[in-house]
């Protein structure tokens, strides 16, 4: 997806589904536009092994994980609309000086 018609931003608050199962809701972390991902605040929680555990010299010491999020795919998030608080889609209008909203 070109970088133009993302509608998805850093900050935002998003609801995750998959399929028809909702994950949860959130505020977006960040988002890779290259890999069409984003990171989203409690959704996707994975287990990563922290750097300097994974540096150790001594290879018996047991790895330490940290909890982090995972990114999910754009398409499985919906913008929250502020007012409601439902899910919403997202659609670009164009302002009669040629401006988008």
């Amino acid at each position: 997806l070109p970088d133009w018609k993302w509608g998805i931003f850093a900050r935002d608050e998003v609801a995750v589904y998959h399929g028809k199962r909702k994950m949860g809701q959130g505020k977006v972390l960040r988002v890779d536009h290259a890999r069409s991902r984003v990171w989203v605040e409690g959704i996707k929680l994975r287990e990563f092994a922290t750097e300097e555990s994974a540096n150790d010299p001594d290879p018996s010491r047991p790895l330490e994980y940290e909890l982090r999020e995972d990114s999910v795919h754009y398409s499985q998030c919906n913008l929250i609309d502020p007012v409601d608080g439902r899910r919403t889609r997202l659609r670009w209008r164009y302002l009669p000086d040629g401006r988008r909203v």
